[in-house]
């Protein structure tokens, strides 16, 4: 079986520079880019009305979440990006995969904007459709399955600890560059999943293509 993603020192987010802009109609290779346009350019959730306290807004909406949509996530994500690309790693699946952690960890915004890529990429209503259920489906490939179960791993990493069976399903399909990849982009999204949920930054239904 190959080693951890680390063994090889493939998995390194930390220091990476920033991928250039990319230009207007360059965005089909992969729908991810407009994301963080997305995060960056929406305008964050209003806060609720002076003494009408709404428990759905947090008081730090449209601050701190601006900035990390700015910087660090940005530079986050472009690094899992320049990963997935290097191994050519395939464009739905990773909408598949964004999807799915989005929706464990609940962020509406995420989930929105994802499913919308992931059509834009070629995806089927019914695969999205199914996609909570993808277990009790046939319409998922092998590859495509292994690396939904290792999602839901990662993504449930304090209830599951990411057991040793889950990484060998992976390691079955995918090879040690691809795995490291693949755990770049749970980092990114697992992180734009926290900051869209603790701070309400970015209002659900928004996003457009």
């Amino acid at each position: 079986m190959p080693g951890r993603p680390g063994d090889e020192g493939v998995l390194v987010l930390a220091g990476r520079q920033p991928q250039q802009r990319v230009q207007p109609g360059r965005d089909a290779g992969d729908p991810h880019l407009r994301c963080r346009r997305a995060h960056r350019g929406h305008q964050p959730v209003p806060p609720p009305p002076v003494g009408q306290p709404d428990p759905a807004h947090l008081p730090v909406v449209g601050t701190r979440g601006e900035e990390l949509g700015q910087g660090e996530l940005a530079h986050l994500d472009n690094a899992a990006t320049k990963q997935l690309d290097q191994v050519d790693f395939d464009h739905r699946l990773r909408e598949l995969v964004r999807i799915r952690a989005s929706q464990l960890n609940g962020c509406a915004y995420c989930i929105d904007m994802h499913t919308k890529d992931a059509r834009a990429a070629g995806e089927t209503e019914q695969r999205l459709y199914a996609l909570p259920a993808w277990r009790e489906t046939p319409f998922f490939t092998a590859r495509e399955r292994a690396a939904l179960a290792f999602t839901e791993s990662v993504t449930l990493l304090a209830q599951t600890h990411v057991p040793a069976e889950a990484y060998a399903e992976v390691a079955a399909g995918f090879r040690p560059d691809e795995i490291a990849a693949l755990v770049s982009l749970l980092v990114a999204i697992n992180a734009w999943n926290t900051v869209g949920v603790s701070t309400r930054t970015w209002v659900p239904g928004t996003y457009e293509l």
